[in-house]
């Protein structure tokens, strides 16, 4: 079975497709986990770390941090990174591991979930085993810091077949070829699923693998805080704390739970 959301190809083209599509929303995510975990001197996690957009730049700040990713070619690029950042203790900051099993002997003062990534949880389950996992991490008084969209009825209904045939080339930092992508979105709207199938082309070679995500409203993510253990929490709408107001598009939302 192909593991959600894995391929040898990411940590090559991660970067590009966030550069390409998202810069200014990588920017403005930054300063949001900047701000928010100012005051934070004692280890800060990232899970699902990636390439390092964000643990990077947050480790250059000064802030004490450590990730894990279940993709090893992401995290490949993580160290090459690094490495040209004189970043000499990464091996010992991130590690290979899952949303749902991760386990460190340290306790966190905040952990970070950027990007949306919390959709890539496809499951219910998932989703409270996740939340419960960096609860237990968590120190007394910790956080949990994150960004997620809100699903919106109106862009749900108006797109139930969802979009098909999205191609995208990117180029290999190595070779310099190109590494073709092909997308298909389709929706499962009695299980909240994204079922989206991704297919890459690089050299002759294709590989194909799922990119299925769920989403979540508002009120079903409370429940999941409270079902992992968390009592209090603070959610906004905008990046600088204005209201979360739910409406018929899809809704981007910014969350702090504290454990007690």
């Amino acid at each position: 079975m192909t593991t959600n959301y894995q391929s040898k190809y990411w940590g090559l083209i991660y970067d590009q497709m966030m550069e390409q599509d998202c810069r200014e929303w990588l920017d403005e995510n930054l300063a949001f986990y900047r701000s928010n975990l100012l005051g934070v001197s004692g280890p800060v996690l990232e899970c699902a770390c990636g390439t390092g957009l964000f643990l990077l730049p947050l480790l250059a700040d000064g802030f004490d941090m450590y990730g894990f990713d279940m993709s090893a070619a992401m995290l490949s690029t993580l160290k090459s990174k690094a490495a040209e950042q004189d970043v000499n203790d990464i091996d010992d900051r991130i590690s290979k591991q899952g949303l749902e099993s991760f386990a460190y002997k340290r306790r966190f003062e905040a952990a970070i979930i950027p990007t949306n990534t919390f959709g890539m949880l496809t499951t219910q389950e998932a989703q409270i085993n996740t939340l419960s996992n960096i609860h237990e991490h968590l120190a007394p008084g910790g956080r949990l810091i994150l960004d997620q969209r809100l699903a919106g009825i109106g862009d749900l209904a108006s797109n139930v077949e969802g979009i098909h045939g999205r191609v995208h080339t990117w180029v290999h930092p190595e070779s310099g070829r190109p590494i073709r992508q092909h997308i298909d979105d389709t929706r499962d709207l009695g299980n909240q699923l994204y079922l989206n199938r991704c297919s890459i082309e690089y050299d002759g070679e294709v590989e194909e693998f799922p990119m299925t995500g769920r989403w979540v409203f508002k009120g079903e993510f409370q429940l999941l805080l409270q079902l992992a253990g968390f009592k209090r929490w603070d959610a906004w709408g905008t990046l600088d704390g204005g209201p979360l107001v739910i409406a018929l598009e899809e809704t981007s939302s910014f969350w702090i739970a504290y454990k007690d």
